[in-house]
Parts: C-alpha cells; sequence; structure tokens
C-alpha cells in the first residue's frame, strides 16, 4: 500500500517534468496501474488485516480498559458503542461497567 501511494505522490509530482523531458510520460501507466489497480486491493487487505488484529486482541483491549467481554455476539455490537463512546468523548452511561484491577 505504501508502494502505491508513493507512486500515486510521484505521478502527481510528474507533470512539471514532462515540460522539460517526454521521457517522463513513460511512467504515467506505471502510476495509473499503482493507484487504480494495486492500491483499491491494497486497502482492502489492510482492512482485512486491521480486522483480524482486532479480533485476536479483542479480549485484551477489553481487559485493559477493564470492562468485560460482552456475554455474546448479540451484545457485542452494542457493548462495543457503548465503549467506543466513553473512550472517544467520556460517558456517564449506567450500562458501562468496570472491572476492578486484580
Amino acid at each position: 500500500m505504501d508502494s502505491a501511494v508513493a507512486a500515486g505522490v510521484w505521478g502527481l509530482l510528474l507533470p512539471p517534468a514532462v515540460l522539460h523531458t517526454l521521457w517522463a510520460l513513460l511512467t504515467l501507466p506505471f502510476v495509473y496501474v499503482m493507484w487504480w489497480g494495486v492500491l483499491p486491493g491494497a486497502c482492502r487487505e489492510s482492512g482485512v488485516l486491521m480486522g483480524a488484529a482486532f479480533n485476536l486482541h479483542r479480549g485484551d483491549l477489553y481487559r485493559a480498559l477493564r470492562h468485560p467481554l460482552p456475554p455474546d455476539a448479540a451484545a457485542e455490537i452494542p457493548a462495543g458503542e457503548r465503549l467506543t463512546a466513553a473512550v472517544l468523548r467520556g460517558s456517564d452511561d449506567g450500562a458501562l461497567l468496570y472491572v476492578p484491577d486484580p
């Protein structure tokens, strides 16, 4: 993903170079392939890896924030939304439970 973004940035810097040499035009297909061919797939893959990392370490996250794990999958979404709101903005929601430090 980093390489595709870097190629795109270089592609944005190339139009002034075309004024000095026409060889710069040869890089435009490479930039097109990187931004519209490689970058979307790399972003999807990065999203999948981010989701896998969250799923793998979800329990550690809840423990670090001193919140109990939701009892089942149905309770996961509302509990996660309350927890996210508390982390981002603070919350006085009575449904937020804190586990004492062991």
